[in-house]
């Protein structure tokens, strides 16, 4: 197995990065990660979007590339701490990374530090050895409530028929027309279609249709 920290020490792939705001050059964020992290807006927190959203963007500068990830974190730090002691407003939450064991992304599985082992819960495990099978309570009980609420129908899916506006075609269901086309049963389209959030759905236009010949 690959020793964790040796291996972050010999990866030189991260960068130091600030970001500012495009339109008053105002410094706001500073961050560390892979060298395509800067650009990215994914996983910001909601101050960071804030800025972003008002300014209309935002300009990234490098500070400082082909570091460790150590050492990154650790500038990110020094940087962090630097800008807020001269007045300096940034929308980080905390002084350096917020989590005090790291992880690195897209890295082989056998790297992780927990690769290969468990986390047994004895509590749990023994709770589960003696309420399993037949030791369960409800072994062999069936639910008759549930039964005869289901054979009322009082539970029973409501569903409504829709057209196809192009061929005409009624059919009982969402999935049903779904299906016909040759799609995923599970697929949202012509319901994302119906509430107006989409201009078609496969390629049609779908309506729901009333039992008197009307469509809605």
């Amino acid at each position: 197995m690959v020793n964790f920290h040796i291996f972050i020490n010999m990866d030189k792939n991260f960068v130091v990065y600030e970001h500012y705001t495009p339109d008053t050059n105002e410094l706001f964020y500073v961050g560390e990660g892979r060298p395509n992290r800067p650009y990215s807006s994914n996983s910001r927190n909601r101050y960071w979007k804030f800025k972003v959203k008002k300014h209309n963007g935002f300009v990234v500068k490098i500070i400082k590339e082909g570091l460790t990830k150590i050492d990154a974190e650790t500038i990110e730090k020094e940087l962090i701490v630097s800008h807020k002691n001269n007045g300096i407003g940034l929308t980080n939450f905390c002084e350096g990374p917020m989590f005090g064991n790291h992880w690195l992304t897209n890295q082989p599985k056998e790297v992780h530090p927990m690769y290969g082992k468990k986390r047994p819960n004895p509590k749990l495990s023994e709770w589960n050895k003696s309420h399993s099978g037949e030791l369960s309570p409800t072994y062999g009980i069936k639910r008759p409530d549930l039964s005869e609420r289901n054979k009322s129908g009082q539970f029973k899916r409501y569903t409504r028929e829709i057209i196809c506006i192009e061929t005409g075609v009624i059919y009982k269901s969402i999935k049903e027309a779904t299906i016909s086309l040759g799609k995923c049963p599970r697929s949202a389209e012509i319901n994302k279609h119906l509430n107006g959030s989409r201009k078609h759905a496969f390629g049609f236009h779908w309506e729901y249709y009333l039992p008197d010949g009307n469509i809605i």
